[in-house]
């Protein structure tokens, strides 16, 4: 009888096995093509990703993983249809992908229904088909897709999911429903009090939302949720409002919780809203903590001194200077930051010999610029010329320095030099510049040589084939030489490109006329 039974099990377990192993074989099957179907999908090869994917699904129909990454690609194809920058949009195509998208999620949210990533790429999906199917058929009265509730799903699901409550939030506002709305702004100051940076930026953004946004903040702090960076908030929240006061009052509360964590960057914000709220020696004072706590002295120094300049308070920022100034090492820059003080504070004698100091013994072409800045303040075009051309020797590829030293040697009607200086700009700027070769060509004009300007133009013509000037001015040039068949061809050139510019029409029939003359 124990034979009979072993040999009745026997069958089964081999059965069992066999079976068993099918069903993994199959899960091994779907798997490799479901990982191959992702490393297309990385590859941005959608169409051989689409393939795996269909595979993997023979094997494993059910598996919610799979039919998701199936409307995953689908949702890709349909966003690559729709893409405006590249100037393809094809919205007929765009709904068919968003369509098999969404077939596809609602098949994966069958399988598992707990899923916010379904939920989310469902409301998605919809939210496309809705605005296409809007476009696609703008007589149609009622729209058959509503992506609401699957909004409303994935916040069920994820209710203090950021970039769930953050695009439910633009989905309001194109709907024109601004009590949910407001209601969506208020959970992301509750969730995440960081947000606000980019929702400022929103089209939606008003005094209003605002309002919403700060009483979402206040709900932070009382859960206690982010209380650092729910101050921090307030005080910009405050500061968008002008209101300096309240906008230092939160900071300083933000930078009472974990004061260790306080930055140099920190202070120097606390020092701006001090000096906007006009309380001018607690900004000073935070400014030197700032400098004290910086890995950078003479950078935070600039920096503060920026600060001080948008407010015009030179003086003030002379104080903090001399309180700090023995912290600084002695540097080119730090010497030059002191000139452009002392400029500031029209003491210009004590900047020239700084300056001038600093010139001779570091050979630091900063300097020399802001000698030249000395005497431009000072009339001096002499010292302007020595102090600007002794700069660009110094730093040969500041393409600045160049422009201004070129600029004053027009000034001065220094034309040749002025020439050779511009072509030295064009050979170290951006080759593409046509106005720097159009620039050129003018000078070359001045002084008649024609055949030169003409080879500059044509450079300029090449560079923006669009402007029809350039080639109006060849045949000007031209003209200048005589050869007026050149003239005349040029001149229709700017008549293509600007048919109906009096100009070019009058002068073309003035060349042409010169060539039938002649004949």
């Amino acid at each position: 009888m124990k034979n009979k039974k072993i040999t009745l099990l026997i069958p089964l377990i081999f059965i069992a096995s066999v079976t068993l192993l099918f069903l993994l074989s199959l899960r091994l099957l779907s798997q490799y093509h479901y990982h191959k179907a992702k490393d297309y999908v990385e590859k941005r090869f959608y169409g051989l990703a689409l393939r795996q994917v269909e595979k993997a699904g023979r094997f494993q129909p059910t598996d919610y993983k799979i039919l998701k990454k199936n409307a995953e690609i689908y949702l890709v194809l349909g966003d690559i249809s729709q893409d405006t920058k590249e100037k393809k949009f094809e919205p007929a195509e765009a709904f068919t992908w968003n369509l098999k998208a969404k077939d596809f999620y609602l098949r994966a949210f069958h399988y598992n229904h707990l899923d916010v990533e379904t939920a989310f790429g469902l409301a998605v999906a919809e939210t496309r088909l809705e605005q296409l199917y809007r476009y696609l058929y703008p007589r149609k009265n009622k729209n058959p897709y509503n992506p609401l509730p699957y909004y409303k799903k994935t916040l069920t699901l994820r209710p203090n999911g950021v970039m769930y409550n953050y695009t439910m939030a633009r989905y309001l506002h194109r709907r024109g429903m601004e009590k949910e709305l407001l209601v969506a702004v208020r959970t992301l100051g509750r969730i995440y009090p960081a947000s606000f940076s980019q929702l400022k930026k929103e089209r939606f953004w008003s005094e209003h939302v605002r309002a919403a946004f700060k009483k979402g903040l206040m709900d932070a702090l009382n859960e206690k949720n982010s209380v650092k960076s729910a101050y921090r908030t307030l005080s910009a929240v405050m500061e968008e409002e002008k209101d300096w006061s309240a906008s230092v009052s939160w900071y300083l509360k933000a930078l009472n919780i974990r004061g260790f964590e306080n930055s140099t960057h920190d202070y120097m914000l606390l020092g701006r809203l001090y000096l906007k709220n006009a309380q001018f020696n607690q900004a000073e004072e935070a400014f030197i903590t700032a400098f004290n706590m910086s890995i950078s002295p003479a950078d935070t120094l600039e920096r503060i001194y920026r600060l001080y300049k948008n407010e015009k308070l030179y003086e003030m920022f002379y104080q903090v200077f001399q309180k700090v100034e023995t912290g600084i090492p002695v540097s080119p820059e730090s010497i030059i930051l002191k000139a452009q003080l002392l400029m500031e504070l029209e003491k210009f004698k004590e900047a020239k010999d700084i300056l001038a100091d600093l010139g001779s013994s570091e050979q630091d072409a900063k300097a020399y610029y802001w000698l030249y800045r000395v005497a431009e303040i000072e009339n001096d075009d002499d010292a302007m010329e020595l102090a600007i051309q002794r700069a660009t020797v110094l730093d040969p590829e500041n393409t600045g320095y160049r422009k201004i030293f070129y600029n004053h040697l027009k000034k001065m009607r220094k034309f040749t030099t002025a020439e050779k200086e511009l072509s030295r700009i064009i050979e170290i700027t951006d080759p593409s510049k046509a106005g720097l070769y159009n620039e050129r060509a003018w000078m070359k004009w001045n002084r008649q040589d024609y055949e030169a300007a003409i080879s500059d133009w044509l450079v300029a013509a090449s560079l923006q084939p669009e402007h029809p000037d350039y080639n109006s001015y060849i045949a000007e040039a031209y003209g200048r030489l005589s050869d007026f068949e050149k003239a005349a061809a040029f001149y229709k050139k700017a008549l293509d490109l600007a048919p109906g510019n009096s100009h070019f029409k009058k002068k073309y029939s003035e060349i042409t006329a010169k060539q039938t003359g002649l004949h």
